[in-house]
């Protein structure tokens, strides 16, 4: 008699267990479209930064194209009055400039690069998560389907 009972009661357990199985699909769906959102809306923002990233590049590179243009007008108006020294640290501080400038502009031109790439992957992100969104109720259906003959079967 205890047999018995004992054998119904983990029949029990195992069908209560099997019951909490089927729970945990959907929530387990629900829990990566979460953290699907949740990367999205970080690729977000990092394309957010990268914008403006890109915008103090380039205002930066309009700075020290402007800055190296003084500085080349200085040293032609050294050399007029023959001033050798002044038009010789003139000439450097252009070259500085100059270089800071064309640094800037490729740092620009990678991150352009690197923007272009990100909002490519938010794309994908989106297209993944209507799709997952989509077929959420079917996947939970298929697990819950999945779930039932594993019991039968047993």
């Amino acid at each position: 008699m205890f047999d018995n009972l004992r054998q119904a009661f983990r029949e029990a357990v195992d069908n209560f267990k099997d019951e909490l199985g089927r729970d945990d699909v959907p929530e387990a769906v629900s829990r990566i479209l979460r953290e699907m959102k949740r990367e999205a809306a970080d690729t977000k923002a990092a394309i957010r930064r990268l914008k403006e990233a890109i915008r103090s590049a380039i205002e930066r590179a309009e700075k020290e194209k402007g800055d190296g243009k003084t500085c080349r007008r200085r040293e032609k108006l050294a050399l007029d009055i023959t001033d050798e020294d002044t038009a010789r640290v003139a000439r450097e501080y252009a070259e500085k400039h100059e270089h800071r400038r064309s640094v800037l502009e490729h740092k620009a031109l990678a991150l352009k690069d690197e923007l272009d790439m990100r909002e490519e992957e938010f794309r994908e992100m989106v297209e993944a998560i209507k799709e997952a969104a989509k077929n959420r109720d079917t996947l939970s259906a298929t697990a819950g389907r999945a779930s039932a003959r594993n019991s039968i079967d047993e």
